[in-house]
């Protein structure tokens, strides 16, 4: 995976989810879960994908972009189990351009 690209949040989740949590792991339960916490970091202020993904991490006990990471780069070199895992993940939430954190 090239460094200029990353799962989109969604993306993420879905991976995640379909890991610790099966019935969340589709892009409507992943989206309403990303719009939660984008209110959240609204009214509170901070970046909501970082306090995303920290109560997550805090939760489960996994990062769930290192766990994106893992399954796409296991993906790549041809593992089947994890690759049902990203043929979950709708072609457009895949990756996305980093953007500047401040511009959120």
């Amino acid at each position: 995976m090239a460094e200029a690209e990353e799962g989109s949040p969604e993306a993420i989740l879905i991976v995640f989810y379909a890991k610790h949590e099966p019935d969340f792991a589709n892009f409507e339960k992943v989206s309403k879960i990303t719009s939660s916490f984008q209110k959240k970091a609204k009214k509170k202020g901070g970046d909501w994908e970082e306090m995303m993904y920290a109560a997550m991490t805090k939760q489960r006990g996994e990062d769930p972009r290192a766990l994106y990471r893992e399954v796409m780069a296991a993906k790549e070199n041809g593992a089947e189990p994890v690759a049902e895992l990203a043929h979950e993940i709708p072609h457009h939430a895949r990756t996305r351009q980093r953007r500047n954190r401040l511009g959120r």
